[in-house]
């Protein structure tokens, strides 16, 4: 019986890594086409001119070091944003960009499935490790499908770097700092290396995107106030990862670089305080009504709902208060749009949308657990009832797995396919091979060091997602044409159009 059941669990987890696999094939097919571009040649300017130089990888850490210093007073008060992005992959070679992909991909898998399996870890029986992927790959595969803004989130790496990497770093951080709570006494050697993992983190995110460094330092401090109200032993063992957080926020917050940027791009700040936390409640209320209405949703929540019941039934936790939970978490989701909201008054940017959306399916699948906790654990009546329709209907969960599989793929395909389908019909067509090849021409005249001057045809194809900001025709947007001549050491790059 035994081995039966080991025998269903190995097939349900190789059903949804299949599925995942599926969907990020296409997703990470066209990465190896995406270039640098924009930000990419600001930030990485000092670097790839270290390496140019012979400096190696320490000229590179001191170039990371003096973009840092310079972009905190002329424009960039977030000090994990330039540092991050002096080290862009394409200061190596533009043939090493198409990892970025597979980084922003990978830690949005590896975040969640850790953050997952740290809380049933923590709180479950240890035969519970199975249920991770169920609980959460149908969750990743609809963040994966769906994604807002693929482009900005998933290749072109200043912009996912500063979002989509530090949200997962944000998660990371929270599943050690709950792993640090409870260390064992005799592993001290994990408990010293999960700690300066933690402190890291905490630098790096609170240093990073004020929404994700803003709702992060939100939730550490929430949960360090409880630790000291209930638990001391564990607060002393966690505060300064909150401390660290919170000093890396202020320190950006303080940046002289904030003012700069936001009197030249926006005339200063245009909201106040009290209106943005307002807007952003507002906002956030209705993004969760809108988005929970989709039929994908309900049929991923059926798809994991007996997974769920299995992992929330096995844990030692009381799942008390779920409206107080589901206030504070909305209030949590709700706090990453603020900063947006007092500075330009919305939401103007794809690569905020998409972290966005991770986090509404996190704590959706959060709060659909502890309500299921809450439940499995209010009523005898209700969960001896329960527990007998799962005991006999545990030998048909592969068949009714792979029934809801089916409905919610179908579902997929019926929607269009989503981000993956997009992926491989531009692949298909050619397009992004097309754009690379003319990146390809660009770059041999771009490394050619007796060309100062230069002068391009614009693209001439925009391939599905991989593409973020070209060099522009005079008049448009030219800072790209400047970061890119000063990125490749040239006196002036022009962009013409056909008929010029």
């Amino acid at each position: 019986m035994t081995d039966r059941k080991n025998i269903r669990r190995i097939l349900i987890n190789v059903m949804f890594i299949a599925g995942l696999a599926i969907v990020v094939f296409p997703l990470l097919l066209i990465a190896q086409y995406a270039y640098p571009s924009a930000d990419d040649w600001s930030f990485g300017t000092l670097g790839y001119h270290a390496l140019k130089n012979g400096e190696g990888f320490f000229g590179v850490i001191r170039a990371a070091w003096i973009t840092v210093k310079e972009y905190r007073v002329s424009w960039e008060g977030r000090f994990s944003i330039p540092l991050l992005g002096a080290l862009q992959p394409g200061i190596w070679g533009e043939k090493y960009y198409g990892v970025v992909a597979w980084i922003m991909i990978g830690i949005v898998i590896v975040s969640e499935l850790y953050l997952c399996s740290s809380l049933l870890k923590k709180y479950a029986k240890k035969e519970a490790w199975w249920l991770t992927i169920p609980v959460i790959v149908p969750s990743l595969i609809l963040q994966l499908l769906y994604n807002p803004a693929p482009e900005e989130s998933f290749y072109w790496y200043n912009g996912a770097v500063c979002y989509t990497f530090i949200y997962g770093l944000s998660l990371i951080l929270l599943a050690l700092f709950l792993k640090v709570t409870t260390e064992k006494s005799n592993r001290r050697g994990v408990y010293l290396y999960r700690v300066a993992a933690a402190c890291l983190l905490a630098a790096l995110v609170g240093g990073g995107n004020y929404s994700t460094s803003l709702s992060s330092c939100l939730a550490l401090c929430l949960l360090s106030a409880l630790l000291f109200l209930f638990d001391r032993r564990a607060f002393y063992r966690t505060w300064f990862v909150t401390v660290i957080v919170g000093i890396s926020l202020l320190i950006c917050m303080t940046a002289p670089g904030n003012m700069v940027r936001l009197d030249q791009t926006f005339g200063g700040v245009t909201t106040g305080k009290k209106q943005a936390i307002m807007m952003s409640l507002q906002y956030a209320l209705h993004t969760v009504y809108t988005e929970s209405f989709h039929i994908r949703i309900a049929l991923m929540l059926l798809l994991i709902l007996p997974f769920l019941w299995k992992a929330v039934k096995s844990m030692d936790y009381s799942f008390r208060f779920p409206a107080l939970f589901t206030l504070i978490t909305f209030g949590l989701y709700a706090s990453q749009l603020t900063p947006s909201m007092y500075v330009e008054k919305g939401i103007h940017s794809g690569r905020l949308m998409a972290i966005l959306f991770y986090s509404y399916h996190v704590w959706l699948v959060g709060n659909v657990g502890y309500w299921v906790g809450w439940i499995s654990r209010r009523t005898n009546r209700i969960t001896e009832t329960v527990g007998r329709i799962c005991g006999r209907f545990g030998r048909y969960l592969p068949a009714y797995c792979v029934l809801m599989a089916l409905l919610f793929a179908a579902e997929i395909i019926h929607q269009g396919g989503g981000r993956s389908r997009a992926a491989y019909l531009s692949w298909q067509q050619g397009l992004p091979q097309q754009y690379a090849k003319e990146w390809e021409e660009r770059l041999t005249v771009l490394h050619d060091d007796s060309v100062k001057e230069v002068c391009f045809p614009v693209i001439s194809v925009y391939p599905a997602m991989i593409m973020y900001t070209d060099l522009e025709p005079e008049g448009g947007f030219t800072w790209v044409n400047s970061a890119c001549a000063q990125y490749y050491d040239k006196d002036k790059i022009r962009v013409v159009l056909p008929e010029e």
